[in-house]
């Protein structure tokens, strides 16, 4: 198994995406590390372990007519097959506000993970989400915003502000 063990950024990120002229797009940010892909039936296997992010994530992204998908986090934005996430912390606000205007855009935040499943972590800092479009498919969390928690706990404010109303936005 590989692993990122003990890191710890203390370090603000400030995002900007502007994807008006691509065909697709996808926007993250992160304190630790952004995606970890593997296959479901793969050997392969990651774990970030004891890392821990004090940094402000900001993160605004600008789709005109587009499929997007993006997401913020304090350690990772989305980790999906056999990887490993355990004993993390997050305390950095983290902010994401999605502008699209047209076209479906799915989101993950979360305190920890946008879209992983977790073990051992919590998180103490806030989390703001701006939804602009009523098309837009949101999943936010103060742990994970998809995947699961395993005794993990947070103490940080979740505050989902919908612009133009929506369809699906998941707490």
């Amino acid at each position: 198994m590989k692993y990122a063990a003990d890191c710890e950024n203390s370090g603000n990120i400030d995002a900007y995406f502007d994807n008006e002229h691509s065909d697709y797009g996808e926007n993250f940010a992160s304190g630790i590390a952004i995606k970890l892909y593997g296959e479901e039936h793969s050997n392969e296997r990651f774990a970030i372990e004891r890392c821990k992010n004090t940094g402000n994530i900001k993160l605004e992204a600008k789709y005109i007519e587009k499929s997007l998908i993006s997401g913020s986090a304090g350690i990772i934005v989305s980790a999906t097959g056999k990887h490993e996430v355990d004993q993390c912390y997050n305390g950095g606000k983290i902010y994401n506000r999605g502008l699209s205007s047209i076209d479906i855009h799915d989101n993950y935040c979360g305190g920890i993970a946008g879209r992983a499943d977790v073990t051992n972590c919590y998180n103490t800092a806030p989390i703001e989400v701006v939804v602009r479009n009523s098309d837009d498919t949101y999943a936010v969390g103060g742990i994970v915003g998809e995947g699961s928690a395993q005794n993990c706990y947070n103490i940080g404010s979740i505050n989902v502000n919908a612009l133009n109303g929506y369809d699906d936005i998941s707490v």
